[in-house]
């Protein structure tokens, strides 16, 4: 576009200005969208091409099939002294607490629950982590990225939804981050052409 405008009209300051608002136009479509208006006729055409990064892709790989559905739970009432004796260390990093409705609580670790620091009358809700922070099933993989790096959370717990905090998954930071490197590398193999070896 900005070549056949300076072409025709030999009118260096009008091609300058064509060239500005494309480039502003095609940050204001990736910003937007997360892929150019070229990228996303070819998808409507049924062509492979992809942009940089396969936005798609991603948005695919939710936080429903990257959780973990086997966790231990306790109530939050529960005290300390009686969390040793039901989680003795190693049996998990952490547990998820729940309150007598089945309502997410907070996370507590196994081995906070074991410090000297807190004595054994003392009720694991007193000590739990990141109760207002919960992940959805139906979440972007890169969502729950960006997520774990503002909390700084080792793990985040799954709940249904947001009204009811039924819990129904957890989900590591590091779980999460080697399969969304993993879809990264993956497309950007694709777009090199390199055939996947088994």
């Amino acid at each position: 576009m900005t070549c056949l405008i300076l072409e025709m009209t030999a009118d260096l300051t009008l091609a300058s200005g064509v060239l500005l608002a494309s480039v502003l136009s095609l940050l204001t479509v990736r910003r937007l969208f997360g892929y150019s208006f070229a990228t996303w006729r070819f998808h409507q055409r049924g062509e492979s091409i992809r942009s940089a990064v396969d936005v798609s892709r991603l948005r695919a790989l939710t936080i429903e099939r990257l959780m973990q559905r086997d966790f231990p739970c306790r109530q939050e009432s529960m005290t300390v002294g009686e969390a040793r004796v039901s989680c003795p260390l190693g049996m998990a990093p952490q547990i998820v607490l729940i309150d007598t409705e089945n309502r997410y609580r907070g996370i507590v670790l196994v081995a906070e629950i074991h410090s000297p620091d807190h004595p054994p009358e003392r009720i694991l809700g007193a000590i739990a982590m990141h109760q207002a922070v919960t992940l959805l099933p139906l979440m972007a993989c890169e969502e729950a990225v960006h997520l774990f790096e503002r909390t700084e959370a080792d793990a985040l717990v799954v709940v249904e939804d947001p009204k009811t905090r039924r819990v129904v998954g957890i989900l590591s930071e590091k779980y999460v981050l080697r399969r969304y490197a993993e879809a990264l590398d993956r497309t950007r193999r694709e777009l090199l052409g390199e055939a996947r070896r088994v």
